[in-house]
């Protein structure tokens, strides 16, 4: 992204520059100093190690290597589950009443997370597993 002749790289970035630059709307992290940095943490998990597994679900040569994709996207779904009970406090975000930081961070990878289902023929969110998260 390029704002007053400057660019920012990295998604993450950009989505909290764009926060820090346009203040007339409402802020996608916590004004909490301590939930900013617990959105933060997720939204790099999420970005960092679980898109990690989603990828290796596509460049999975054998069975063992698909599984343990596989195995990565679905811990990684249940500590965000577990994540978005605590973070939401029964609303429909990660950050409560709106959308925030987090649920940018995961649902960017809704689509890549779609495409590797159809791949493997499962369903990693559903109502049973994540109830929380189901779209």
């Amino acid at each position: 992204m390029i704002h007053k002749d400057k660019p920012i790289c990295e998604s993450l970035v950009i989505v909290q520059y764009i926060d820090e630059a346009f203040t007339s709307g409402p802020s996608i992290l916590p004004s909490d100093s301590y939930d900013r940095a617990i959105a933060r943490f997720w939204a790099a998990y999420i970005d960092d190690k679980w898109c990690a597994s989603l990828f290796s679900i596509a460049r999975a040569k054998t069975d063992e290597e698909k599984a343990t994709a596989v195995g990565g996207v679905t811990t990684g779904l249940g500590l965000l589950e577990q994540a978005f009970k605590k973070l939401s406090k029964g609303k429909g975000f990660f950050g409560g009443e709106t959308i925030g930081y987090i649920d940018i961070a995961l649902g960017s990878y809704l689509g890549w997370l779609r495409a590797a289902e159809t791949l493997a023929g499962s369903k990693y969110i559903d109502e049973t597993t994540t109830p929380n998260l189901t779209v």
